[in-house]
């Protein structure tokens, strides 16, 4: 486990965490995708009827809502909390998601990809020691995101939008280790994950964006 890491989280992304805690653990990661799904949509009409804060992050990219008092105001059913949640995870509608069946996500790569946003260097380290494979693995969600692109902070699951630390470290680890700059994430019609890092609000708001964006610029030009 990372240890004394401080992981930068915007306001709106810590509500949405918040709003969905006990549902974004590991043991949700070995549920079929359309079972976990199907929670997170439930938790998210439960807070549109209790006006948690947190459900904004979501629903207004989703539905165009400018303030939290529209949303509010506004109905919200549990189809629309379904499309909301499959767009958060990278399917354009909810139906694409019923056609997944019993398929489940890789349990392995999920709770990396959490160690990663806990500023777990230590670990990263020993996955890449132990199979360096990992660094060009990519998300079973249709974002199709690598370990690097989630470093971006952008354009992934909103509650996996936070900022370790210790963020420019282990970017460096993941580039030494082989990972593909060029790679494109099939976010925002295809971004490489230092697009997404430089479109990104929550590593500059982290004081991390010239220092990530020198490390790529480093493996870029060797």
């Amino acid at each position: 486990m990372a240890k004394n890491v401080v992981v930068h989280k915007d306001p709106e992304v810590k509500s949405l965490i918040q709003l969905f805690d006990g549902l974004i653990s590991a043991s949700h990661y070995h549920l079929p995708i359309q079972t976990h799904l199907n929670l997170l949509s439930q938790r998210l009409v439960e807070g549109h009827q209790n006006e948690h804060h947190g459900i904004g992050f979501l629903v207004h990219r989703k539905f165009g809502k400018k303030t939290l008092a529209d949303i509010f105001s506004s109905a919200f059913s549990l189809d629309d909390a379904r499309d909301c949640v499959a767009q958060e995870f990278g399917y354009k509608r909810w139906f694409e998601v019923t056609q997944l069946e019993q398929s489940r996500p890789d349990a392995g790569f999920e709770q990396l990809v959490d160690r990663l946003l806990a500023g777990d260097l230590k670990e990263i380290r020993n996955a890449i020691a132990f199979d360096s494979s990992v660094v060009h693995q990519h998300s079973c969600y249709p974002h199709q995101c690598t370990l690097l692109h989630y470093s971006g902070s952008n354009g992934v699951e909103g509650y996996r939008q936070v900022v370790p630390e210790n963020l420019v470290d282990i970017v460096d680890t993941l580039l030494a280790a082989g990972a593909d700059t060029t790679l494109k994430a099939q976010v925002y019609g295809g971004c490489t994950a230092k697009e997404l890092m430089k479109t990104s609000k929550h590593p500059y708001d982290a004081g991390l964006s010239a220092e990530l964006e020198k490390v790529f610029n480093h493996y870029e030009d060797h």
